[in-house]
């Protein structure tokens, strides 16, 4: 999340669509804002209201808040992608978890569990899923989004944002062949079913 106070304006995170590029650039273009990339780095648009009224004393309903909205599909193979990569890098061992007392996140455990991409979907992305727009973002207060295809430009709309500050690299690596299965963008789309509603997403086409 990012919060600038002198400016009112917010910045809600969710997560791969590319909001840690846009938190450090808005961080280099604004002294007055409030970062946190750790505790809360997802928090909700709900959690930095309560976070405004609460904590800072301040009135939420003087702020403007922003996010980045991706086609839920994009999101699912971002994601696989990221757990992916880190589960591969990371010998996840008791050993190890045993000699350096560090514990392995849960997300990087159970995607180094996943044989492949359609086990992954499946487990994660079922009726449990939360639509990523709709959980973060709606929420009494409007937050203005900036669709993900636009978003090397349209991250300048957010208050405070100099114009020496250029976006950092996004990630966007090509789909891989062989994912998308009919039953799987179903999945994906009944899970997100809000969100697709709101911005039109089309889905993929399937292998």
């Amino acid at each position: 999340m990012w919060i600038c106070p002198h400016h009112r304006a917010v910045f809600v995170h969710i997560p791969r669509t590319g909001g840690t590029s846009v938190q450090h650039a808005l961080a280099h273009s604004c002294r007055h804002g409030l970062v946190d990339l750790v505790a809360f780095k997802h928090a909700t648009a709900a959690d930095i209201i309560r976070l405004i009224d609460v904590e800072m004393e301040d009135d939420p309903g003087r702020y403007t808040y922003w996010s980045v909205a991706r086609s839920p599909w994009e999101i699912v193979e971002s994601s696989w992608r990221w757990r992916r990569d880190r589960a591969e890098t990371i010998p996840i061992t008791t050993e190890m978890r045993l000699d350096s007392g560090w514990r392995v996140p849960d997300e990087l455990r159970r995607a180094a569990a996943y044989p492949d991409f359609a086990a992954y979907v499946q487990a994660e992305w079922g009726r449990e899923a939360k639509s990523p727009w709709f959980h973060h973002c709606v929420t009494l207060y409007h937050v203005r989004p900036i669709l993900f295809p636009a978003l090397r430009y349209g991250w300048r709309a957010i208050p405070c944002v100099s114009a020496a500050v250029e976006l950092p690299h996004l990630s966007r690596a090509d789909r891989e062949p062989g994912r998308w299965t009919p039953e799987l963008i179903d999945l994906v789309g009944r899970a997100c079913e809000w969100d697709i509603a709101q911005f039109h997403w089309r889905p993929p086409q399937s292998d």
